[in-house]
């Protein structure tokens, strides 16, 4: 038996065995954009911006299992390069992530607060519980989202891309 060949039958002998594997990323950020461009404000304002379907991609963990998890740690909202709007003007901010066909399941929420983090410009960062799996939430490798900005919008009609920071653990179970 050569060097080579030995790691494959230690593989080859715990696949056999029945064992797992774990898989655990602790940041996976995907960025997608927000698919839509918002007009510009002139006042302060509550401004609530569409439904956001946010996809996931090939994230394929058995959400039943209690071994799994997606956690969302931040949610920023990111302006183009060369844009003229500015996210200076926002105090407040939250992102809801829902379950839209499980009523039973709580939204988790991701908040910006001027005061607590500072101004934001270009990108605009909220954070939240980095504990609540959001497994249960995900439709079809879909995620809900809805946003709301309070404070002075920007003045010029704008789109961003929205880029999620999650921490992923999973199992994956050999047969």
């Amino acid at each position: 038996m050569t060097t080579r060949t030995a790691p494959f039958l230690a593989a080859a002998a715990l696949l056999a065995a029945g064992c797992y594997a774990q898989v655990e990323e602790k940041s996976l950020v995907i960025r997608r954009p927000l698919g839509y461009t918002v007009d510009a404000a002139t006042s302060s304002v509550s401004l609530d911006l569409p439904d956001v379907n946010f996809d996931v991609g090939d994230i394929t963990i058995d959400g039943n299992s209690k071994d799994s998890q997606l956690t969302l740690k931040t949610a920023t909202l990111i302006l183009p390069n060369g844009a003229a709007a500015s996210f200076s003007g926002i105090t407040g901010g939250v992102l809801e992530v829902s379950a839209p066909n499980d009523r039973s399941l709580a939204p988790v929420s991701l908040t910006y607060d001027k005061a607590r983090d500072g101004p934001a410009d270009r990108t605009l960062v909220m954070s939240g519980s980095p504990d609540t799996n959001v497994l249960p939430y995900l439709q079809q490798k879909t995620l809900s989202m809805h946003i709301r900005l309070v404070g002075q919008a920007p003045t010029t009609a704008w789109t961003a891309d929205i880029a999620i920071d999650f921490f992923l653990l999973g199992k994956i179970r050999f047969p």
